[in-house]
């Protein structure tokens, strides 16, 4: 079914979304992974190895201020890789990653933010060897941070130039303040700030001033310039903002042949729009996706994507003046990925209605793919509450697709993979099947009878710590995490506090 927009907005509705028959938390198709009982893991990027194994980075949070890389390598059917870092999982005390890339010989680059002195944060890089280990010849340690001043920098993509050189991108200046610009930094491969790029390898751009402008994807073109793409936010509390796209030359100069003086910005309409992604395509047509607030700055949110020939302007042969919206429903959509397939179709990934995945797949010229899920979208239940979000997407061998991002699988964040058929619907070689861990309650009971308890319900027994009590006898449990009656997924460690009896009087 079709969703009429006002023709003043200027964009092709591409349809209402309906939810594929909804998957469940360990489903055919869906596949968690944890670094810890009591941490966020949040998956942001997703990378492709040659030998079909697949690398998922972001950042695992314990708690306040703390934040590691956190890195995992899945076999093709979605089992962790054992022979990556310890089982599979890379963790390094680091502050968070939000993108990373793949080097054509299989090591890891990984950037994003790392708190010096809070609201001060900086460029944060490591790169990984092919096991998972910190590249001793990257930096320090295979590690690099970069500061554009006393300000909150944060590193939101990359690319890799055929050189060698890494170009990364991303913002430098005080969200909360709605002051900032684009930032951009250019290494070589030793992880050294390339002096012949910017001012000394760092450049920034503003679109308006005041404004906080953001860059979430940068790309290569072949001929060496960089384009950067994002959103230009104004500084009224509410905004408005706009797609933002600025061009530069190898030397990071702005591109005066892209739109005007280097720079683009794009508008849906009257509400917010916001660039979280964006891919080059081989004909040079760039696509930026995110998502737009139609019926004002803070209205429902709809899937935004839109196509930029290789002088910045709108490629009026995509959607409606270049420019394609996606409705899936009352609680809106909001994509943050998209990725480009072999045959040329365009997949968007992001969050959907109640929290759930959503995908969009369109053709060539911006109309939602009928053969892709209900009418061109999918949305997947992920979790068992019902809560996630994509953040990344890629097309697999065969033209299979897998989204990555998080969702709630127990009590905190997990990183979270949906794998899917050419059609959309869930993968059947992939994921445990739906089976489950509802946590028992072994509070006072004796430990090896907490044991059995905990294994007949599909759980397992986690770390056991030992502490004196003056009311539990030796050897029983005090307390447990997660607490009893709570839905896991099946293998879910269940921690456990053992008595060791009263404290010895001296």
């Amino acid at each position: 079914m079709l969703l009429l927009v006002p023709a003043a907005l200027l964009v092709l509705s591409t349809g209402s979304a309906q939810a594929t028959p909804a998957a469940r938390a360990g489903s055919p198709g869906e596949v968690t992974t944890t670094f810890g009982s009591k941490s966020d893991d949040v998956a942001q990027a997703l990378l492709l190895q040659r030998d079909g194994k697949i690398v998922v980075v972001g950042y695992r949070s314990p708690g306040g201020d703390d934040s590691e890389f956190a890195l995992a390598r899945y076999r093709p059917n979605g089992t962790l890789d054992p022979s990556f870092g310890k089982g599979g999982k890379v963790t390094t005390a680091f502050g968070f990653a939000n993108a990373a890339a793949l080097e054509p010989d299989g090591r890891i680059v990984a950037v994003g933010g790392i708190l010096v002195n809070r609201p001060d944060f900086d460029f944060a890089l490591a790169r990984y060897t092919p096991s998972g280990a910190l590249d001793s010849s990257f930096g320090s340690g295979g590690k690099v941070t970069t500061t554009f001043g006393p300000t909150a920098d944060f590193a939101q993509a990359l690319a890799l130039q055929p050189d060698g050189k890494i170009v990364v991108a991303g913002s430098s200046g005080f969200p909360q303040q709605r002051d900032g610009a684009f930032a951009l930094a250019r290494y070589d491969a030793k992880g050294i700030l390339d002096p012949g790029f910017g001012a000394g390898g760092r450049v920034t751009t503003r679109f308006t001033s005041p404004s906080f402008d953001s860059a979430h994807a940068v790309v290569v073109q072949p001929d060496g310039k960089i384009v950067a793409v994002g959103f230009n936010f104004l500084a009224a509390r509410e905004g408005p903002s706009d797609f933002a796209v600025a061009r530069y030359d190898a030397r990071g100069v702005l591109d005066r042949s892209f739109g005007t003086g280097g720079k683009v910005t794009t508008t849906f309409g009257t509400g917010n729009d916001f660039a979280n992604a964006g891919v080059l395509q081989p004909d040079g047509k760039l696509v930026a996706a995110g998502y737009t607030y139609v019926g004002g700055v803070a209205g429902r949110s709809y899937f935004a994507l839109a196509r930029y020939g290789a002088d910045g302007v709108l490629d009026e042969s995509f959607g409606s003046g270049g420019r394609v919206t996606t409705d899936f429903g009352p609680s809106g959509g909001t994509a943050w990925a998209v990725a480009l397939q072999r045959d040329g179709k365009i997949v968007a990934a992001g969050t959907g209605p109640a929290g759930t995945f959503a995908l969009a797949r369109y053709n060539a010229n911006g109309s939602l793919d009928q053969g892709f899920g209900a009418g061109g979208t999918v949305t997947t239940r992920v979790g068992l509450r019902d809560e996630g979000q994509a953040a990344s997407v890629a097309q697999l061998p065969a033209g299979k697709v897998v989204a990555a991002g998080w969702s709630i699988t127990c009590t905190y964040q997990d990183f979270e993979l949906t794998f899917y058929m050419p059609n959309g619907a869930p993968d059947p070689s992939v994921g445990s099947g739906g089976k489950r861990c509802i946590v028992p309650d072994v509070r006072r009971k004796k430990l090896a009878a907490a044991r059995v308890a905990i294994a007949r319900r599909d759980c397992t027994v986690g770390p056991i710590g030992r502490e004196f009590s003056r009311t539990v006898k030796k050897g029983f449990v005090i307390g447990q995490f997660p607490r009893g009656g709570t839905e896991c997924l099946a293998g879910q460690k269940v921690v456990l506090s053992v008595s060791k009896g009263k404290r010895p009087r001296h």
